[in-house]
């Protein structure tokens, strides 16, 4: 073709708007998926990629939600701060109040010592019998249960009968006693004496075998527990000032021994105690305990 054949052509080319010469200019127009890659592209991208791409171009529903996430947990927190707060403060503010009312009774277990004694009734004749005792707010323990004082129809043999019928060889009672302590006179024992002692003390004290056995097999462990023991039996004022027995019929004899103690690792300087010597005759009720000093 001729220099005068290809113009003729390109005329005609211009003329129907097919010159591949011609070019149209468009206003380019940013858009947010300018940055993405052909969907040639896009298919063969791992999903890791995509993710970051996504990530790193968020349409504005995921800026938007984005925001409201970051949000929500501070909401949260400050909404749930409230309530715990005051759970904490009530639980706290409780256990300030009961150590405030019940401070009083703690400080009294934590000063005094707890009694354990038994009381035997021995009458002439077969007889009902009361006792009651004069603080018993101080009672802890009672068998059989105490119940404004026990009622029992006492057998000349020592036994003791209550209205179900249901026998019992002694009455005891565990309470509250008074603020022991180790005072200027007493005895001495060696955990080796212990046995030893108990059985000439309680004979001059005023009992029988049966009672002084079982009141050496309720104490002796203890005491042979201690290298030594402080060792002081009381005095019936100071028995009856912690808790007085009121018994109807009154016996003709009554006799109270309560033994305090306290364990030591050597010796200490006391006087030795005076004992009198008890007789029993006639309609007698016997108690004996003990009560260790803290």
């Amino acid at each position: 073709m001729n220099n005068q054949e290809e113009s003729k052509v390109l005329e005609e080319q211009n003329a129907a708007g097919t010159n591949p010469e011609k070019i149209e200019v468009v206003e380019h127009v940013e858009s947010k998926f300018d940055n993405l890659q052909p969907r040639t592209e896009m298919s063969t991208i791992t999903p890791e990629e995509k993710q970051e791409i996504l990530q790193a171009n968020p349409t504005p529903e995921q800026k938007s939600e984005t925001s409201n996430m970051q949000e929500q947990p501070v909401n949260k927190k400050k909404s749930s701060a409230t309530p715990v707060l005051i759970v904490l403060l009530v639980i706290f503010g409780g256990i300030i109040g009961f150590f405030w009312v019940m401070w009083p009774s703690i400080q009294a277990s934590i000063n005094n010592q707890w009694v354990k004694p038994v009381i035997y009734i021995y009458p002439e004749e077969d007889m009902n019998v009361e006792v009651t005792v004069s603080n018993p707010e101080k009672l802890t323990v009672t068998y059989p249960k105490y119940n404004d004082g026990w009622k029992v129809k006492a057998l000349t043999d020592g036994t003791l009968i209550d209205k179900n019928n249901k026998k019992y060889y002694a009455l005891y009672w565990d309470g509250e006693g008074d603020d022991s302590t180790i005072k200027s006179d007493g005895f001495i024992v060696k955990r080796e004496d212990a046995e030893k002692f108990l059985e000439e003390k309680l004979e001059i004290l005023g009992l029988n075998y049966r009672e002084a056995n079982e009141f050496i097999m309720y104490w002796l462990p203890k005491l042979e527990s201690n290298k030594y023991n402080y060792i002081r039996f009381k005095t019936m004022d100071e028995i009856n000032s912690n808790m007085k027995l009121n018994i109807t019929p009154e016996p003709d004899t009554l006799i109270r021994i309560m033994m305090e103690y306290k364990g030591l690792d050597k010796k200490i300087k006391v006087k030795e105690q005076k004992l009198e010597r008890r007789e029993r005759s006639g309609y007698s009720v016997i108690e004996w305990g003990g009560t260790e000093i803290k």
